[in-house]
């Protein structure tokens, strides 16, 4: 079966400079408009392939999103190459895209289009990309056949869609196949009910080899926040040590969800948590999952940047800073016999891991950054002479804190001992709790 093809505009687009001789001299590619003029006009991907160059490129404009989009295609889409220019793009770098799925739209903008009139400059080359010359093909002969990019059926999608899943783990071409973009994925475990809740790092490789972006998200427990300030330290450590383990960078945002019908009186504990959180991955990168009334009011109070909206307790309302929505009332998609949540982007930079912007640090800075987590994050074995074995207790962070809890209880109990009152009555409370170290220190004192 010969591979689809489709027209890089859609209904109402002319040419406006074809392939050949001009007076500036051979024009490589086809220029296409629109009667009327053609900004923000959407652009589809010609045939399926893979997104191998993208932002900023001399004579298209810039800075990225703006400039070009090159596309690859494998044999079974078609073969060749396609070039995208003057436009902005709508999809990442490496990602995998369908044959007539909106990429980009033209570029309205002089400052960053390559200061042209807006209009889309088309090429198609034999093979890879290739300098002017003989490998370089007349878009109109090659888009001979092509389809409409609207004759795919239903509403042409203005933003990304993507999945969220727990029950399984969806083979990530299976995905990209049925037009879904990217994954939001748990890095928490699910146990034995939820036996694909937890991203693993070889899937992380497939979704990556799929072009299947993947976006950070942490759940342990549905009401989890109202634990404050010390939950969102501890669960934000655990959540960046699996996005290491995954291939994943530092410096992208983590959603933690609020996934029940959060309260004001409740938005304290929320706040603490998720500012607990921002003392381990950055205030820049903590996020917010949950409905439109815990969304607004992280966002409001500054304690999320990022935001994953649900329809659930949202009543209807949406709340247009997020960034991500989860369309519960779409109903499922099931993918491998898998139901998965149905999710769509609202933002060219949704967290998704591949994202670039110019806040990124140095590879030095990142390398640094994993081996500080690593230690933080790894075990060791006791350093007591009494220890049974060798083998790991505890991370070294770990290890310190319960240094410290030794030496003040140490410190409390000789106090005690020397007749302190304030220290009596704490040996006391522990006591009749039951701690058999301080009825042994309270015997002391006040005898059996």
């Amino acid at each position: 079966m010969t591979a689809p093809r489709f027209w890089p505009l859609g209904a109402g687009r002319v040419v406006t400079s074809g392939f050949g001789p001009r007076a500036e001299g051979f024009h490589w590619g086809c220029d296409f408009g629109r009667a009327g003029g053609s900004a923000g006009m959407p652009v589809y991907a010609a045939q399926a392939g893979t997104v191998v160059m993208a932002g900023a490129a001399g004579g298209f404009g810039g800075p990225d999103p703006a400039g070009w989009l090159v596309v690859d295609h494998p044999a079974d889409d078609g073969a060749g190459t396609t070039v995208y220019g003057h436009i902005v793009r709508e999809v990442s770098l490496g990602a995998h895209v369908a044959a007539g799925q909106r990429i980009g739209r033209i570029n309205p903008d002089t400052d960053t289009n390559g200061a042209v009139a807006p209009h889309l400059h088309f090429e198609v080359h034999r093979s890879v990309w290739a300098l002017p010359g003989p490998d370089r093909l007349d878009p109109l002969s090659w888009l001979a056949t092509a389809l409409e990019p609207e004759s795919l059926g239903g509403p042409i999608m203005m933003n990304p869609r993507g999945l969220d899943y727990a029950g399984g783990r969806p083979d990530p071409r299976a995905i990209r196949d049925a037009g879904y973009r990217f994954v939001v994925r748990y890095l928490s475990s699910g146990g034995r009910s939820l036996p694909g809740k937890l991203l693993t790092p070889e899937e992380a490789d497939g979704l990556r080899a799929a072009g299947v972006e993947i976006v950070s998200n942490w759940e342990s427990y549905a009401d989890r926040m109202l634990e404050g300030w010390i939950a969102g330290a501890d669960d934000a450590y655990a959540a960046l040590a699996q996005v290491l383990r995954c291939g994943g960078r530092t410096d992208r945002p983590i959603y933690f969800s609020a996934d029940w019908d959060a309260r004001p009186d409740q938005q304290d504990a929320i706040d603490a948590y998720l500012r607990g959180a921002g003392t381990v991955i950055g205030d820049a990168n903590v996020g917010v999952y949950g409905g439109y009334w815990v969304v607004r009011r992280c966002l409001d109070n500054g304690t999320a940047r990022w935001a994953w909206q649900c329809d659930a307790w949202s009543g209807g309302n949406v709340d247009d800073r997020a960034q991500l929505r989860q369309l519960n009332n779409a109903g499922y998609a099931w993918i491998d016999g898998i139901p998965c949540d149905i999710n769509e982007a609202t933002t060219h930079d949704y967290g998704q891991w591949s994202a670039t912007g110019e806040d990124d640090m140095t590879p030095e800075q990142d390398a640094m950054l994993r081996t500080v987590y690593e230690e933080l994050t790894k075990s060791f074995p006791s350093r007591s002479k009494y220890r049974d074995g060798d083998d790991p207790v505890d991370t070294g962070f770990g290890l310190v804190l319960n240094i410290d809890g030794r030496v003040h209880e140490a410190h409390v109990e000789r106090q005690a001992l020397l007749g302190e009152q304030w220290a009596v009555d704490l040996v006391r409370r522990e006591a009749g709790k039951g701690d058999t170290s301080a009825a042994a220190v309270l015997a002391s004192i006040e005898g059996p």
